[in-house]
């Protein structure tokens, strides 16, 4: 769950910047939670078809927040006035993200 709420903080402090750089259309969001990088990148559609419910059949943690997340990159991607950015995922070795989770779980605690 730390990981679902630090990209939310992320993709919110990204959409702030861009929408004072719009140069900046390119972004690249850096975890070690292959399960985040997947979900947002390859199972969400497939999800939300399926109103939450996984390839397994049981529901899928988090779903709500990760949908939301997922309608806020659809946004920041094609919408008409604050689309035309370009997000991908990539997934990185947990050892080389040590700061990053730190700040995630920080970023739990606060809620």
């Amino acid at each position: 769950r730390s990981e679902i709420e630090a990209l939310g903080q992320a993709l919110q402090i990204v959409c702030e910047i861009t929408d004072r750089d719009f140069q900046l259309s390119s972004i690249k969001i850096a975890t070690d939670s292959s399960l985040l990088v997947n979900a947002m990148s390859q199972w969400m559609e497939q999800w939300i078809e399926n109103d939450g419910v996984g390839s397994n059949g049981r529901q899928v943690a988090h779903f709500p927040v990760m949908r939301q997340l997922h309608e806020r990159l659809d946004y920041m991607e094609y919408s008409d006035d604050g689309g035309g950015r370009e997000v991908q995922f990539w997934h990185v070795p947990r050892g080389m993200n040590r700061e990053a989770d730190a700040l995630a779980n920080r970023a739990l605690d606060e809620i």
